[in-house]
């Protein structure tokens, strides 16, 4: 089980960005390392872990099989629940939040289903049921 969020431009997903730039800027930020071809990791043990996925996918949301794709059109972040703490937003968003404001697209949070545009003051337990 884990916590996730999507960065999206719309709720169609159909916005585009290149692998390529993203993947620079990524490169850049704070304890994210490459994790395959078109997958990242904020790696920093033993209190933070998320994954990030740029993915290719239909205008519902459903990933697309395409091997070979140079563009994305949505990510996805997929906290595990062992690394969410009372922190978590705090931890992770700040993150999250750079790579929507970098693509010009939106975070949201799967959920609440709500968009998130800085890190909230509510606990995390509150999210949760």
């Amino acid at each position: 089980m884990s916590y996730d969020l999507t960065i999206r431009a719309n709720e169609t997903f159909s916005a585009f960005a290149e692998c390529q730039p993203l993947a620079k800027f990524m490169r850049r930020l704070p304890k994210i390392k490459p994790n395959g071809e078109r997958a990242y990791v904020l790696d920093d043990p033993p209190r933070r872990h998320m994954e990030i996925d740029l993915e290719l996918v239909d205008d519902g949301g459903d990933i697309l099989d395409d091997e070979a794709y140079t563009e994305f059109n949505c990510v996805r972040l997929h906290i595990p629940q062992e690394f969410l703490s009372a922190t978590f937003q705090r931890d992770y968003f700040p993150t999250a939040l750079a790579i929507a404001q970098r693509l010009g697209w939106q975070l949201f949070d799967d959920q609440t289903e709500k968009l998130v545009t800085q890190v909230a003051e509510k606990p995390w337990w509150r999210f949760w049921g």
